[in-house]
């Protein structure tokens, strides 16, 4: 699994949660201290997940990166 896909895979794992209620893109944005445009642009894909909000976006919702790992496609790269 490269970076690429881990960014993915955040992303996807954020979305789900967002559809599931459990926050809305507004509330994310302002929990991160970023724009709701930025962050809607982010979610959507018009904008890149930068490793630094990942790391912030990861620690503050208690994202383990080891888990998500763990849900690669078992390819070994």
């Amino acid at each position: 699994m490269g970076v690429e896909d881990l960014l993915n895979k955040i992303l996807e794992t954020i979305r789900a949660r967002i559809r599931n209620g459990e926050f809305t893109e507004r509330a994310l944005a302002r929990r991160m201290a970023v724009s709701q445009a930025h962050m809607h642009n982010v979610l959507k894909g018009v904008r890149s997940l930068t490793p630094p909000l990942a790391d912030r976006l990861t620690a503050e919702l208690g994202i383990s990166l080891t888990a998500l790992i763990g849900h690669g496609t078992g390819d070994g790269a």
